[in-house]
């Protein structure tokens, strides 16, 4: 019989770890290969991914049996004895079990796009272990979202960019001195002081206000009367 050739899964939801990569490879040099992995048609490896990477950078021959999933295929270590002076037994029994708890690190995104194409993962997870593990997808998707919006410019923020030096020959700056016109602001009055005080004051005043519109304290188009 051919042997296929043997291809890794470009879609397992398995990222696996690099300690447990390790663990893997450290168990095959160590006790040999303890269980088989299981391949499609094709010689695409459906569950044994990182088994089979550390038995192929180990160099170890391959022997495929085939079946139609109506049988148990059983592996046979003649050379090992569970309750024999032996601990390679006992020892490879913790080793496959703990390899495949540390190689253990779920893809969401490949998860997410199974569920999608409609892969039947019911019974896999309640509904509480899927939200908080795809959870993940939806916060990355809105701070993605969040860095890819463009950013707001100063004028956006504050109606009349914050420099210490306005430019009053902008539309901007021009809308609002016929406003501050419309409203009666004169500049020969000073902030709250008489007339005649000088134009100064009044410059001041001109000067306050429209800060005082960009930090938002004055509204167009209403005044304020004062006490008598």
């Amino acid at each position: 019989m051919t042997t296929p050739a043997l291809k890794l899964d470009p879609h397992n939801a398995n990222r696996g770890t690099d300690r447990g990569r390790r663990a893997v490879a450290d168990s095959l040099a160590e006790c040999g290969a303890g269980r088989s992995i299981l391949v499609d048609r094709d010689g695409t490896v459906i569950a044994g991914n990182k088994t089979l990477e550390a038995a192929q950078a180990l160099g170890l021959p391959v022997r495929v049996v085939e079946s139609s999933g109506d049988e148990l295929v059983v592996v046979q270590r003649t050379d090992l004895e569970l309750d024999g002076e032996d601990q390679r037994a006992r020892r490879l029994a913790y080793l496959d079990n703990r390899a495949g708890q540390l190689g253990l690190d779920w893809d969401t995104d490949q998860i997410l796009a199974d569920l999608e194409a409609g892969v039947d993962l019911s019974g896999l997870w309640d509904d509480t272990e899927l939200d908080e593990m795809l959870g993940g997808i939806a916060a990355a998707a809105d701070a993605a979202d969040a860095a890819a919006a463009p950013r707001p410019t100063l004028a956006d923020r504050f109606l009349v960019p914050p420099f210490s030096v306005l430019d009053a020959r902008q539309g901007y700056w021009q809308e609002r001195k016929r406003a501050w016109l419309a409203l009666g602001i004169r500049s020969e009055l000073g902030r709250g002081g008489s007339a005649g005080e000088g134009s100064g004051d009044g410059k001041r005043f001109a000067r306050c206000f429209g800060q005082d519109l960009m930090r938002g304290e004055h509204v167009l188009g209403t005044t304020e009367k004062s006490g008598s």
